[in-house]
């Protein structure tokens, strides 16, 4: 079973990041209307980088 999961395991975390993002679309669409206002100097546009920190963190436990 452990193997069956190995060969599929990249896809299924695409899949699931794709699932994650279609349903919280509503959420992410209000951040980066605050983070990311008129062109690239709003106060917060610094805010946009959170979600790529954090998507690198989560991949390192992960893949430790």
């Amino acid at each position: 079973m452990r193997q069956f999961f190995a060969n599929y395991y990249n896809s299924a975390v695409i899949i699931l990041s794709l699932i994650l993002l279609g349903l919280n679309y509503k959420v992410l669409q209000d951040l980066f209307s605050k983070w990311y206002p008129h062109g690239h100097t709003g106060p917060y546009s610094h805010g946009l980088l959170v979600a790529f920190i954090v998507a690198y963190i989560v991949y390192k436990k992960i893949v430790q």
